[in-house]
């Protein structure tokens, strides 16, 4: 099955999303109502770098 047309505007939210906050591929997926991988793709066909590996992620904020 083809995958559906790309949404510029989305794939742009995705970047910004990913560079100006810590939100993981998977936070920003959620948010956007797609995949973890269709933001991989994206990032990676945008040539964004990783910020580190996944193993290396610093630990989530919690409220007290």
């Amino acid at each position: 099955m083809p995958r559906p047309p790309t949404d510029p505007a989305l794939v742009a939210k995705a970047e910004k999303l990913y560079r100006e906050t810590t939100l993981t591929t998977e936070e920003i997926a959620e948010t956007l109502g797609v995949t973890r991988r269709t933001i991989s793709r994206w990032l990676k066909a945008a040539d964004v770098p990783t910020r580190y590996p996944a193993t290396n992620r610093p630990p989530k904020e919690t409220t007290p």
